[in-house]
C-alpha cells in the first residue's frame, strides 16, 4: 500500500528530508548485519525452525547484541524535527526540548487507532499489518510448522489479519481470528469482507480477560508481539493450551528481556516509559515453564531479533520513498513523529540487548 507523500515540510521554504530524520533517530543508519552471538539460536535462513530442546541454550543466557543501527542515544524525533527546522544542529539541547513545545505538533494518542494511525503503519508493515516484516516474514515464521487445508488454524492477537489472511490464501485455510482491541477487530473484519476472506477467516472481538478458546479444536494456534504488554499471558497461554488437539503446536513470538534483574535499569525503564501500555515482559525461562505447567513440550526456541530489526530498517526505508514521491499529507505527521518515537525506543533497546525478540514453539504431547 503505497502512499503518496513527500518531504515533511516546516513553515520555512526549506524542507527536511525524511531519510535525514530517520537516520537520525537510528531507524535507517545502520553497519554491516551482525552475526549471531554466543547462546543465540540462529535466525531462520533455510535451516529447520525447530530447534531441538537442549541443543542450544536458552535466549535467556545470550549476550547483548552490538549496535548495527546507530542508535546510541534516545533524542525525541519531535525535538530532532524542531532543530531541523530552525537550523540547530543535533545535540543535547534538543533532546531536552518538550515534544510538546514543538510548533505544530499535537501529541497523538498511541492507546488508540484511528484511520490516521492505520494508515501509517500500514505504509510501513504491509497492508494490514501491525506488525514488521509483512507477508513475507509470516511465511518465513510457520514455513516449518505451516498448517495444510485440512488443519484448523486459531489467530489469538489478529491485529489487522494480515497474518491470518496471508496464511489463508496460501494455504487455502479456513480459520478463526480473535483480537482483544475492538477497533483493530472491526478493521480486520471490514478488511477481510472487501478481500473475499470473510467467511474464511472470521474475525470476532475478543474480551482478553475472559478469554475462551474451544476445547480440543486446532491444529495450530499463534500469537505475535503482542503478549508483552498484557497482564493475561497466562491466562492467554491456557486457554490456546486448551484449545490446541493432541499433536497441535502452538507459536509464539514476543519481546522479552533475558532475565528479570534487567527491568530495573535505566535502559528498560526508559523504554517503558515510551510504550503505549505498561511493557509486562516475560523471560524465555517463564514462557518454556509456564508451557510445560500446561502439559506442552517446547520444541524450539529462537532469538530473532536480528531478523526483526531488518523488518524495522526495511519498513522505514520504504515509507522513506513513499513518502517523497509526492505532496505530504500533514494529517498524517504527528502520527508520524509518534510512531517514529515508538520504533526508535524499541529498536535502541533491542540492539543494546535490554529485550529481544524471540519464538517459541510448543507441542502437545500425544
Amino acid at each position: 500500500m503505497a502512499l503518496n507523500l513527500a518531504h515533511i515540510g516546516a513553515k520555512a521554504k526549506e524542507v527536511v528530508p525524511l531519510d535525514r530524520l530517520l537516520e537520525n533517530v537510528g531507524i535507517l543508519s545502520r553497519g554491516p548485519r551482525a552475526s549471531a552471538t554466543e547462546g543465540d539460536v540462529p535466525a531462520d535462513e533455510g535451516a529447520p525452525d525447530e530447534t531441538p530442546e537442549g541443543a542450544v541454550e536458552s535466549a535467556v543466557k545470550q549476550k547483548p547484541q552490538k549496535s548495527t543501527y546507530g542508535a546510541s542515544e534516545h533524542i525525541p524525533v519531535a525535538a530532532r524535527v524542531a532543530a531541523w527546522w530552525k537550523g540547530d544542529t543535533i545535540s543535547r539541547r534538543a533532546a531536552a526540548k518538550s515534544a510538546a513545545e514543538v510548533e505544530n505538533v499535537v501529541p497523538v494518542d498511541m492507546t488508540s487507532w484511528g484511520p490516521e494511525r492505520l494508515k501509517l503503519v500500514q505504509a510501513l508493515w504491509g497492508e494490514s499489518f501491525l506488525e514488521p516484516g509483512g507477508a513475507n516474514r509470516t511465511r518465513k515464521l510457520f514455513s516449518h510448522v505451516m498448517p495444510n487445508s485440512k488443519q484448523s488454524v486459531v489467530d489469538l492477537t489478529a491485529g489487522l489479519g494480515g497474518t491470518a489472511f496471508t496464511l489463508a490464501q496460501d494455504q487455502g485455510l479456513w480459520m478463526d481470528a480473535m483480537e482483544p482491541i475492538a477497533d483493530l477487530a472491526a478493521e480486520a473484519l471490514k478488511s477481510a469482507s472487501i478481500s473475499g476472506l470473510g467467511a474464511q477467516v472470521p474475525v470476532s472481538h475478543i474480551n482478553i480477560d475472559a478469554i475462551d478458546v474451544p476445547k480440543n479444536k486446532y491444529h495450530l494456534a499463534y500469537t505475535r508481539e503482542r503478549l508483552f504488554a498484557m497482564s493475561q499471558k497466562l491466562e492467554v497461554l491456557t486457554s490456546a493450551a486448551g484449545g490446541l488437539k493432541d499433536g497441535g503446536t502452538l507459536v509464539i513470538t514476543d519481546l522479552m528481556v533475558p532475565n528479570s534483574e534487567i527491568m530495573d535499569t535505566e535502559g528498560y525503564r526508559e523504554w517503558a516509559s515510551t510504550e503505549p501500555f505498561l511493557p509486562q515482559p516475560w523471560t524465555m525461562a517463564l514462557y518454556a515453564k509456564s508451557l510445560e505447567d500446561l502439559g506442552l513440550k517446547v520444541a524450539g526456541r529462537q532469538n530473532s531479533t536480528q531478523d526483526y530489526l531488518d523488518d524495522i530498517h526495511a519498513g522505514w526505508t520504504r515509507i522513506t520513498r513513499d513518502l517523497k514521491k509526492g505532496e505530504f499529507d500533514r494529517s498524517l505527521e504527528n502520527y508520524l513523529l509518534a510512531e517514529g518515537e515508538l520504533w526508535a525506543a524499541r529498536s535502541k533497546v533491542l540492539v543494546d540487548g535490554v529485550i529481544s525478540h524471540c519464538r517459541i514453539i510448543a507441542r502437545r504431547v500425544i
